[in-house]
């Protein structure tokens, strides 16, 4: 079991460093990208700019959610299977009063 601890912890440190140099990248050329590969048409600079906000945003998760896939396989691979259900309900149910909050306030 230590040899599986060692193995999981070596690839959660390897993802989390590629995923932060992807999302440093992604961060930084957020509005030339989303401005590259959107804005036809009706798409404007301006809504290239309100979307490049929230890829913006949207970039830092993106370390966290590479390392919770690979933990929660980790686990599962051990047998133990309640601990990411709960761990996943507890963070389902903690985000949906954060996403109505946010859809009441910004939406249109």
């Amino acid at each position: 079991m230590r040899e599986f601890a060692d193995t999981v912890n070596g690839s959660i440190y390897r993802i989390v460093a590629t995923s932060l140099l992807a999302t440093s990248f992604m961060m930084a050329a957020a509005l030339p990208l989303i401005d590259l590969v959107y804005r036809r048409g009706r798409f404007q600079f301006s809504d290239s700019r309100e979307t490049a906000l929230y890829f913006f945003w949207f970039a830092l998760s993106l370390c966290f959610w590479s390392a919770q896939g690979l933990y929660s396989r980790a686990f599962y691979a051990a047998g133990n299977t309640l601990v990411p259900m709960v761990a996943t309900s507890l963070i389902t149910l903690a985000s949906i009063p954060v996403y109505s909050a946010l859809f009441h306030r910004y939406r249109q």
